[in-house]
């Protein structure tokens, strides 16, 4: 069975003040950093097949009105973007809030946001620091398969590090 990725669509709005919501093909939530705007890369084909990375960024209360504001930087005629209705506007038929701009990506089927805190990037591992590991050990055991170890200064006791893959294994 194939599965028709141009009928896909996805949704993408702010459920809160800090809090972006993916709904539609993928059904997701993502905890922006607050000091800049989110950088979201939706997968999508168009309707001629071809994969594509659409681009946009989301940001809450740019302009001082409480409201999350998306902008469409790379869309490849994909994306359609709904202004916020109002503060105190009922959620749309989507689920969207009326304080929130929506996107709609069309043959959208993957979403990433970059930016988001520490504390909810699924690519961070946390622990407490009484527990902590040997980090260099855990890198040189993850190297020879192209991922790398960066620490995380989370402003506490708390120790995080990213974990990425190289360019190699991507």
């Amino acid at each position: 069975m194939t599965t028709d990725l141009t009928s896909a669509s996805i949704r993408i709005y702010g459920a809160s003040d800090n809090l972006i919501e993916a709904r539609g093909a993928v059904d997701d939530e993502f905890n922006p950093s607050m000091d800049k705007p989110a950088l979201i890369r939706v997968t999508a084909t168009t309707d001629a097949g071809q994969l594509v990375e659409v681009v946009l960024t989301a940001e809450f209360d740019p302009d001082g009105t409480g409201e999350w504001r998306i902008t469409e930087i790379d869309g490849y005629g994909l994306v359609t973007i709904t202004r916020a209705r109002g503060d105190g506007e009922p959620d749309d038929a989507d689920g969207c809030p009326g304080h929130s701009d929506k996107a709609t990506v069309r043959g959208g089927y993957r979403v990433e946001v970059e930016g988001l805190t520490w504390a909810y990037d699924p690519n961070v591992l946390s622990w407490d620091w009484k527990a902590q590991p040997d980090l260099d050990a855990l890198a040189e055991l993850l190297k020879p398969h192209g991922v790398t170890l960066t620490k995380i200064d989370t402003g506490s006791d708390e120790v995080a590090i990213r974990i990425s893959a190289t360019e190699a294994t991507r």
